[in-house]
């Protein structure tokens, strides 16, 4: 088993393993854009994530070294995200918000199903199948960010201040969503599509990086008090 101070580590090795990996896997990224298949690098405004994950580039070479790069950092964040889900709900509001709970586990379950699926249909092998995937994993993160802000706020323990990140996360989402669904496509405007995804993710990441701070200060200062008790 693991200690609750340890799944909370977890998810911060996690999301900081996503920023180092994936920001490796654009610097070896060997180029081409959806608009420009010539560039000979990584465009951190015009680029998807997804391109990341992409067995060949847009003029059909290999591209290896970002794929498995890519993939390892969204699997692992896959996995420190449920994890970290399942104890955070076991320390917060013990007994009660059972509904609330469990939605919330299901959210997480199936957000990290997805971010493996966006790994394992590659957009430019499975088209039709990633964008279902990246958009319901998107589509996601809304309930599961909006249950997590609602318990934090409920618990009294965590102050405020994390629940109201959150909330702002998941206010931050819901505007992505509708540029995703109902903005215009890449192809049409270079830069809103992926500085907005890039934008969103990112946010996800260092919300998460945020509130694991929060739990380990707060399994700290508990483990304190009973120690004096």
């Amino acid at each position: 088993m693991l200690k609750k101070t340890n799944a909370y580590q977890l998810l911060f090795f996690g999301t900081v393993n996503f920023v180092v990996l994936t920001a490796i896997a654009m610097l070896v990224y060997p180029g081409g854009t959806t608009n420009d298949h010539y560039t000979n690098h990584y465009s951190f405004l015009t680029n998807f994530f997804s391109d990341l994950g992409r067995y060949k580039t847009f003029l059909g070479e290999y591209k290896f070294a970002s794929l498995i790069l890519f993939a390892i950092a969204m699997f692992t964040l896959a996995l420190v995200v449920v994890i970290f889900v399942f104890q955070f709900l076991k320390d917060v509001v013990p007994n009660k918000y059972q509904g609330t709970k469990r939605a919330t586990k299901v959210c997480a379950i199936l957000f990290a199903l997805l971010l493996c699926g966006v790994v394992l249909t590659p957009y430019d092998k499975l088209n039709l199948w990633h964008g279902v995937t990246s958009k319901l994993c998107f589509l996601m993160m809304l309930p599961m960010c909006t249950c997590m802000s609602y318990l934090v706020y409920k618990d009294k323990i965590l102050k405020n201040k994390y629940a109201i990140f959150m909330l702002s996360v998941s206010v931050a989402l819901l505007i992505y969503i509708f540029i995703l669904f109902f903005g215009p496509t890449a192809d049409k405007n270079t830069y809103l599509q992926t500085v907005a995804q890039k934008i969103i993710v990112y946010l996800l990441i260092f919300s998460l990086m945020f509130l694991s701070i929060g739990c380990q200060k707060h399994i700290l200062q508990r483990n304190k008090l009973e120690d004096i008790a």
